[in-house]
């Protein structure tokens, strides 16, 4: 039997997720993004027959595909764990947030409630390491269950977009979210001077000078007051500003 009529309505949220992860890991990260009760998920482990995919050939999936995902408009993806996160090294996510970002909608990113306390901390502690994870990312280097499914992937994209401009977008992207995800983790520890340079940093390799000078400053006052003008920490943020300055051409400064 089929849902009642008042049960069936149209997707507006695309989910993204790597087949390692189990069941309750995807769901906790939708019930933790917490879209609201207009949300309406397609979720491919009850959307997509498993055995009936093969009849159509997959150049009209991944044709079809692009504009689906526009059309859904908004693309959930679940990422965990946070150190090397699965989902950057699967063909099809990669090519899902691609997807997303080239026809303008809209990326949401979701780690399971179990991994927000660690990357929380991470963001203080190990924020290279994060940031290194993602410059990892590859499709020349990303798995996929089917290697046939990998192999037309790679061929699609090739004779698309490009290889390597897919994986600078997919970075890009990420890097945004990362940005995001630190300004979040600011709001509620204003005074986190290791995060705010952290932050600063990211925002400087992104190109966005202008909101990174006031985030390197403020660490710089709080690393003064906290620590002494001589100290190696305070010596190594006057040269991080000091690069940035240089960079927005304040060579006066």
């Amino acid at each position: 039997e089929g849902l009642p009529a008042h049960d069936v309505r149209t997707a507006n949220v695309f989910v993204s997720h790597a087949w390692r992860y189990t069941f309750e890991e995807v769901v906790s990260a939708i019930e933790a993004a917490d879209l609201g009760p207009d949300a309406v998920y397609w979720f491919d482990l009850v959307m997509v027959s498993q055995w009936d995919t093969t009849v159509r050939p997959f150049e009209w999936w991944t044709s079809t595909f692009t504009g689906a995902v526009q059309r859904i408009g908004r693309t959930l993806l679940v990422l965990a764990p946070w150190a090397d996160p699965v989902p950057l090294t699967r063909a099809w996510c990669l090519f899902e947030i691609n997807a997303t970002v080239s026809t303008g909608a809209q990326l949401l990113v979701q780690m399971p409630p179990a991994q927000n306390g660690a990357f929380e901390a991470a963001l203080t502690r190990e924020f290279d390491s994060i940031a290194l994870s993602l410059s990892r990312i590859s499709l020349e280097r990303a798995e996929a269950f089917s290697a046939d499914d990998r192999a037309k992937i790679f061929a699609v994209v090739q004779a698309t977009v490009g290889v390597s401009a897919l994986n600078a977008r997919v970075l890009e992207a990420m890097r945004d979210w990362l940005a995001e995800a630190g300004r979040a983790a600011l709001r509620e520890a204003p005074e986190d001077y290791a995060l705010v340079n952290n932050l600063a940093s990211l925002l400087q390799d992104q190109g966005k000078l202008d909101e990174a000078e006031p985030l390197l400053r403020r660490a710089l006052k709080g690393r003064e007051e906290l620590l002494g003008a001589d100290h190696p920490s305070t010596l190594s943020l006057v040269n991080n500003l000091a690069g940035l300055l240089n960079d927005q051409g304040k060579l006066d400064e």
